[in-house]
C-alpha cells in the first residue's frame, strides 16, 4: 500500500467519524433544547445550543476533508471566520433570551418596596 492509498484510507475514516459525530451532536442538541424549554433551564439550552455550535464546526470539518483543495491558507481562513461568527451567534442567544425574561425585573420589585 503506498502513501497516496493510505492517506486516502485515512480521510474517508475521518470523514465517517465525523458524519457520526455531526449526527450526534444534531441530536444531542434537539433533545437539549426540547428538555430545556420544558424544564426553564438555560443551563439545557445553552447545552444544546454549544451542540449546534460543534455540528457547525463538524460540517467545516467535513467540508474541509472532502473537499481538500489545494489553496490550503485561504480555505483555513474562511473556516476559522465560519466557526467564529456562528461562536459569536451562539454565546449571545442565551444571554439575550435571559434578558427577555427579565425585562419586566425592576429594584423594587426585588426590595419589594411599595
Amino acid at each position: 500500500m503506498n502513501n497516496l492509498d493510505q492517506k486516502n484510507r485515512l480521510y474517508k475514516k475521518g470523514l465517517w467519524l465525523e458524519y457520526f459525530t455531526v449526527g450526534y451532536n444534531i441530536v444531542e442538541g434537539f433533545v437539549s433544547i426540547g428538555s430545556g424549554i420544558i424544564a426553564g433551564s438555560v443551563a439545557l439550552i445553552s447545552f444544546g445550543l454549544d451542540s449546534f455550535i460543534e455540528s457547525i464546526s463538524g460540517g467545516v470539518l467535513i467540508w474541509r476533508l472532502k473537499y481538500n483543495l489545494e489553496d490550503k491558507k485561504r480555505k483555513k481562513k474562511l473556516s476559522e471566520r465560519l466557526l467564529n461568527m456562528w461562536l459569536i451567534l451562539f454565546s449571545f442567544l442565551p444571554f439575550m433570551w435571559r434578558m427577555k425574561q427579565l425585562k419586566n425585573f425592576t429594584l423594587m420589585k426585588c426590595l419589594k418596596v411599595h
